[in-house]
């Protein structure tokens, strides 16, 4: 009889913290005030493992690395018939993770994923692309997710993740839909809007096409992001760094936005093997972007294990705690 009192009030205790913290983090509201500059991580799958994910347990020390604010997305997958669906709990921990940033102090940015299967995101196919109703469907479930961002006091969003990399197979539907969806968010959501691309600089015939800068429009975006990563030595690829912002900065200025690096880190194999080259890697991109007056950065949540991980700590110190203003 004792045996089962105890194990009543065990699991009645264990119900009555879990309540309460579930009402602790969905009573949380978003951090009011301006920022001066966003000093953010990007997190594509924080929304799936929530809790799970490394960066989960470190919300404090990434608020005494000067991290403001914390870029994530729910995650699609589409087929060649162009429907789209992802998880059935995934709405769910999207509100969650929102909550449970707002409450630890951070700013939220949301991105749609949309992808073939699970793993690294790429093209997709151009029979996908050339159904009707695969643009139907994504443009459903950006507007559905606007009206999330709206109602959860989201900082930023962005109708998809690196729409340059999923329309490869169809490139001028890049900036034609920019354009289409544009109107369709600013009906439900109030807040800022981020163009969170992947341009490329125009230095080669097939690129050339697509990175046309008379094509790319980003008029009515609050915020032009781009993506980058270590793709060769330290010393050639701040080159290409530097010339990639003076390309896009002139496109961000026709488009009357602000030009901000939404993805970079060090990804790419054998480069990201070197601890001094990971460094590098994100502090080429923030000394570029601190010299041309960028609004944002958002590094990629960091390489996984010793020493890289300390690495990229110390880095995001010395320039979100320490420098950015």
């Amino acid at each position: 009889m004792k045996k089962k009192i105890l194990i009543i009030l065990i699991i009645g205790a264990i119900l009555f913290f879990a309540s309460s913290y579930l009402i602790w983090i969905l009573t949380a509201k978003p951090p009011v005030g301006e920022v001066a500059t966003y000093k953010g991580l990007w997190m594509p799958v924080i929304s799936v493992i929530p809790l799970m994910h490394p960066i989960s347990f470190n919300l404090e020390k990434l608020k005494n690395d000067g991290v403001n604010i914390l870029s994530f997305g729910p995650i699609f997958l589409v087929n060649k018939k162009g429907k789209i669906s992802n998880f059935l709990w995934s709405r769910h921990l999207v509100i969650f993770q929102i909550k449970r940033l707002h409450r630890a102090g951070f700013k939220v940015m949301l991105a749609n994923e949309v992808m073939e299967k699970i793993g690294v995101p790429g093209f997709l196919p151009l029979e996908t692309l050339n159904n009707p109703d695969f643009w139907i469907n994504l443009n459903k479930i950006v507007v559905e997710n606007a009206k999330v961002a709206e109602k959860y006091g989201v900082e930023l969003y962005a109708p998809l993740n690196e729409p340059e990399v999923k329309f490869h197979e169809k490139p001028e539907r890049i900036y034609q839909w920019a354009q289409e969806i544009l109107p369709q968010i600013k009906e439900v959501y109030h807040g800022k809007i981020v163009w969170k691309g992947a341009p490329d600089l125009p230095d080669q015939p097939e690129r050339a096409a697509i990175y046309d800068p008379n094509k790319m429009n980003f008029s009515g975006y609050d915020y032009l992001g781009f993506s980058t990563g270590l793709c060769d030595t330290p010393e050639k690829y701040q080159e290409r760094v530097e010339r990639l912002i003076n390309f896009l900065k002139p496109i961000a200025e026709r488009s009357k936005t602000e030009l901000i690096v939404t993805e970079f880190g060090a990804w790419d194999k054998p480069w990201n093997q070197d601890p001094e080259n990971v460094r590098r890697a994100y502090e080429i991109v923030l000394e570029e972007g601190y010299k041309n007056n960028l609004k944002g950065f958002f590094a990629l949540d960091g390489p996984r294990g010793q020493p890289n991980f300390s690495v990229f700590e110390s880095v995001l110190k010395k320039w979100y705690e320490e420098t950015l203003p």
